[in-house]
């Protein structure tokens, strides 16, 4: 059989998903038997009457069944006596008796048959998940009943390599024996096996085999089609997922080697699921399990927990949680992600992701973070600008969460993407997770941007200062595009008072975007990208964007306040490095000042300072003075005023100065 001797079920060319017999018979001749369930794609093999494993096994698609052959090659090696086929899973009462009679037909001898029973023991292609030493215990418990063997040996394997062996004497008590092991493993792209062999001076008989064991950290992804959606048939041995997606059915609970070829069901995980844990794997060197709960065209209130039956598998959420606890993973979640929102409206979405958020951490209760993913616009129906917004303003009340944007992803056809936007929302998630669990330090701009405030910057109202956070690197537009006879500009979704085009030009400054105004005037509220379409046109919104140097495109915006609180004499002069806080950042212990490159008349200034929301939190007259540095002293204000970023001016009647200072 292509040059072994261990029977195998292979469906469709899909090497990952091979059942393989746990028990080798070798040369000598032996009955194997070989169960396919199409219900649940199952397959099962019994070799001399004994069970010999089962695992997951597509779906097969031909029309022919090749006995001990692979598409007309690979033949097997040997002689076959006999050859039955069932229409049907036969009974266990059938399958004895046909072994019976095969046995003495062919005149083979029965193998001793030793009556075990294992209640704790891992599955093939099981994901442990490590601990804070990369390490995981492999629990092994179980009972013998009397038999002419005197030891038990666990040997664990790794990488086909012997690891780990111990062996250990059989105590009978009432004609039974515990079976009790506990081997610890490590994290890595290594795959490990187990075998238990019972013993008696040159007796040895292996009575339980698990393959493919793997060591590493475990995610749930979860929302509607754009989290589950696959179409590639990229794959990894080392991303593990756990039962089928959206399964009512208690019996998927098989361990398998995750898939994103599909769009929901069976093993899938979603294609930037999977583009994202092939990034994790490739860098960190670990497996990663990923467990989705996606399904598409569901709203949120469909998503919710059901508190009476929450883990039976009759809801979206209960068929999630029944898998995180069979799996026994529920406690080993590190992050949870939600893309969800293209099929609601703003009404009660906020109430609904908080009881959704709190449902996540009781059921998972060591999460350290929830990455939000704002919906793109264009797809569903709904005033989905306000729903985008909430999900942008989500981590002002829920401190574990971050966001990213899905602006400026490639291949968006007005509700998802192709490959080519998914393995770019992959990359981005990626980054972000490398960073916040595993320390990775990216050169590059990884969050999206997000508005901070929108303020005027003179007394003639003619420009609007936008300030992005984070601020590390800046920010930047995408250059006007030509789409049919029109001229596409970012500056033309950037709505005033909910009105296009009343931007005359726009520019950049580091974090800050400065629109000018077409005709001076005072407006209420700033908005970016409320549309669907193209202006004037049936086409779907493909940019230019507001992006990050990066590319990673800025979070929508709906209705935020342009403020007045900063726009009296402000000179802005930031940009031509006029004035700078040394220390940056500054905390109590430091002594810090506010320091001009020129001479600048400070005689009666005062000094204000504000919250990004433009909120007035400190003001003093200037005492401490040093003209000859050039240089305002402010270690003796830190402790009065609140740490973050913050805005501080300085005026007296010569003029105001502007700036920013992050306090610890």
């Amino acid at each position: 059989m292509a040059g072994t001797t261990t029977p195998t079920m292979l469906h469709n060319g899909d090497f990952a998903n091979q059942v393989k017999s746990s028990i080798d018979p070798g040369i000598e001749p032996s009955i194997v038997i070989a169960r396919y369930r199409n219900q649940n794609q199952q397959g099962q093999f019994y070799v001399n009457g004994l069970f010999a494993d089962s695992a997951y096994c597509p779906q097969n698609i031909d029309s022919t069944i090749f006995i001990s052959a692979y598409q007309k090659c690979c033949f097997f090696n040997g002689d076959i006596s006999e050859i039955m086929i069932y229409d049907r899973i036969i009974s266990s009462q059938e399958r004895i008796g046909l072994e019976n009679y095969l046995f003495n037909k062919y005149k083979i001898n029965k193998p001793g048959f030793v009556d075990s029973t294992f209640s704790i023991i891992p599955k093939n292609y099981e994901l442990l998940p490590r601990d804070q030493n990369n390490q995981a215990v492999i629990k092994i418990a179980g009972f013998i009943n009397k038999i002419p063997f005197d030891s038990v040996k666990c040997t664990i394997y790794k990488n086909n390599l012997p690891y780990l062996s111990s062996t250990k004497s059989l105590q009978f008590l009432n004609g039974k024996a515990s079976i009790i092991f506990n081997p610890m493993i490590e994290a890595g792209l290594h795959e490990y096996k187990l075998e238990i062999h019972v013993l008696q001076q040159k007796k040895d008989s292996l009575i339980k085999i698990v393959d493919h064991i793997v060591c590493g950290d475990v995610f749930i992804i979860t929302g509607q089609s754009n989290s589950i959606f696959g179409g590639t048939n990229l794959s990894n041995t080392y991303c593990r997922t756990f039962g089928k997606n959206y399964s009512f059915n208690k019996a998927d609970t098989t361990w398998r080697i995750a898939s994103a070829a599909g769009y929901g069901g069976g093993p899938d995980i979603g294609a930037w699921g999977m583009f994202m844990a092939n990034h994790l794997i490739d860098s960190l060197q670990i497996p990663i399990c990923i467990m989705n709960g996606g399904v598409g065209g569901t709203a949120i209130e469909q998503h919710q927990r059901n508190d009476i039956t929450p883990y039976e598998p009759n809801s979206i959420y209960g068929s999630l949680n029944y898998r995180m606890l069979i799996s026994g993973l529920s406690n080993y979640v590190k992050g949870i992600f939600w893309y969800q929102g293209e099929s609601n409206s703003s009404k009660l979405y906020f109430e609904n992701f908080r009881a959704l958020y709190q449902d996540w951490l009781n059921d998972y209760p060591n999460i350290k973070k929830v990455y939000v993913i704002q919906i793109h616009h264009g797809c569903g129906a709904g005033d989905h600008n306000k729903v985008r917004d909430i999900q942008r303003k989500l981590p002002e009340s829920f401190p574990l969460i971050s966001l990213m944007s899905t602006m400026a992803l490639p291949g968006h056809d007005g509700c998802h993407y192709n490959l080519d936007g998914y393995s770019s929302l992959g990359n981005r998630m990626y980054y972000l997770v490398a960073r916040d669990f595993y320390g990775m330090s990216p050169s590059i701009e990884i969050d999206a941007p997000n508005i901070q405030k929108a303020y005027y910057t003179s007394k003639q109202f003619d420009e609007i200062a936008i300030l992005f956070a984070p601020n590390t690197q800046g920010i930047k537009i995408q250059n006007d595009s030509i789409i049919g006879l029109y001229n596409i500009s970012a500056k033309d979704y950037l709505y005033l008072d909910h009105l296009p085009k009343k931007i005359k030009s726009i520019r950049i400054n580091k974090d800050t975007l400065f629109a000018k105004l077409t005709t001076p005037n005072l407006v209420k509220t700033i908005s970016y990208l409320p549309e669907i379409n193209y202006l004037d046109t049936a086409l779907v919104y493909q940019g230019p964007y507001i992006t990050n140097l990066n590319g990673v495109g800025a979070l929508t915006f709906y209705d935020v306040p342009v403020d007045l609180e900063l726009n009296t004499n402000i000179v802005y002069i930031q940009s031509n490095n006029q004035i700078t806080t040394q220390p940056n950042p500054i905390n109590g212990d430091q002594l810090g000042s506010l320091r001009f490159n020129s001479a600048v008349d400070l005689n009666d200034a005062q000094i204000y300072f504000y919250t990004l929301n433009g909120a007035l939190c400190y003001q003093s007259t200037i005492i401490s003075k040093n003209p000859s540095q050039y240089g305002i002293q402010v270690s003796s204000i830190i402790h009065e005023i609140p740490s973050g970023l913050l805005i501080y001016q300085i005026s007296n009647s010569k003029g105001s100065y502007f700036g920013k200072m992050l306090v610890n």
